[in-house]
């Protein structure tokens, strides 16, 4: 699949998915079509991740989107997974950015700025690949943002799940 040399591993499970972590009321979508809730509901349970078939999509002939995710304590992050379309349109994220506790990233800023890591992205319809991250990097975060800068090639990028793992610190935002 992979050939051994990938930045990232294919674990599964729900034991370190952080979604209770996550303030899923206040996650906030940029470019991205349909109503404010949508992008909330990629944010599911790992077993549901293919039964419920929300999703949110950029506008069409524009692949990018920022997704804005706050939590509700800090947290370590240690991977996330994205699930993109899953009909071959060549929708699904190829290059993200991520960056930490800043919740003012917009596209006027967004390319320019150093992001705190940046991933190539296979496409995954099955939620089967976890994109490690720099642990030294990714501690005491109280918002994660995601910044889609490309896909496979696709009029629009679709988003159906993303799941993240990590570890709640127990030290609640103020």
């Amino acid at each position: 699949m992979c050939g051994g040399t990938c930045e990232h591993d294919h674990e599964t499970g729900e034991d370190t998915i952080i979604l209770n972590h996550i303030d899923v009321n206040s996650i906030r979508g940029l470019n991205t079509c349909g109503k404010s809730e949508d992008i909330q509901l990629v944010f599911k349970n790992y077993d549901h991740r293919l039964i419920n078939k929300s999703s949110v999509s950029s506008y069409e002939d524009d692949p990018e989107m920022i997704i804005h995710i706050p939590f509700t304590e800090q947290v370590k992050l240690k991977s996330f997974c994205i699930i993109g379309d899953s009909c071959g349109k060549g929708e699904a994220p190829h290059r993200v950015k991520l960056f930490i506790n800043n919740d003012s990233i917009d596209f006027s800023d967004a390319d320019d700025r150093k992001a705190v890591q940046e991933f190539d992205l296979n496409e995954d319809y099955e939620g089967d690949l976890w994109y490690k991250v720099d642990g030294n990097k990714f501690h005491n975060i109280h918002s994660l943002c995601i910044y889609v800068y490309d896909n496979h090639g696709g009029n629009k990028t679709t988003i159906s799940y993303i799941g993240l793992k990590g570890v709640g610190s127990g030290v609640k935002k103020e």
